[in-house]
């Protein structure tokens, strides 16, 4: 298994803008400086955490988390810090599958869902898990008065 860190490191930027310009022609695109940026953070390496990619049912590229420790899968990287994704390790078959410059691209979709600039991208993210927490509390809020009338 390798890093993301490291696949990114064997990688070359015009390599990646490429593919993913070819990939994702209608999303917003990446630049070099943002390559370089995400090259120099740090990175919460992570043997726990392993990115896996597949083909769904409708032919779509998707990309998962998966927990070493007890197999739990969760869909996607979009929330997870761009830290620990540099961190992540990229499961070897789908390495050999799906070629390093098509993972990154992936990679990189999903680390930008909520935007290229990191600080705007934590705003986006804090009030996607404050709107989810809200839409939580009020289902629950829902559920208990629905049973107290029932009672």
């Amino acid at each position: 298994m390798i890093s993301v860190n490291e696949m990114l490191e064997n990688l070359k930027n015009d390599e990646i803008l490429l593919g993913y310009k070819k990939e994702f022609p209608n999303e917003k695109q990446p630049d070099h400086k943002w390559l370089n940026n995400i090259r120099e953070i740090s990175c919460n390496y992570d043997d726990m955490h392993i990115i896996e990619i597949y083909t769904d049912d409708d032919e779509c590229i998707c990309l998962q988390k998966r927990s070493m420790e007890n197999s739990q899968m969760s869909y996607g990287i979009d929330l997870s810090s761009w830290d620990d994704i540099m961190g992540y390790y990229v499961n070897t078959s789908s390495i050999i599958t799906y070629g390093p410059i098509k993972i990154m691209i992936y990679i990189i979709n999903n680390m930008t869902f909520c935007g290229f600039d990191k600080e705007e991208r934590n705003q986006k993210i804090k009030s996607i898990i404050e709107n989810f927490q809200v839409l939580q509390s009020s289902h629950f809020d829902k559920s208990d008065s629905e049973s107290d009338s029932e009672n």
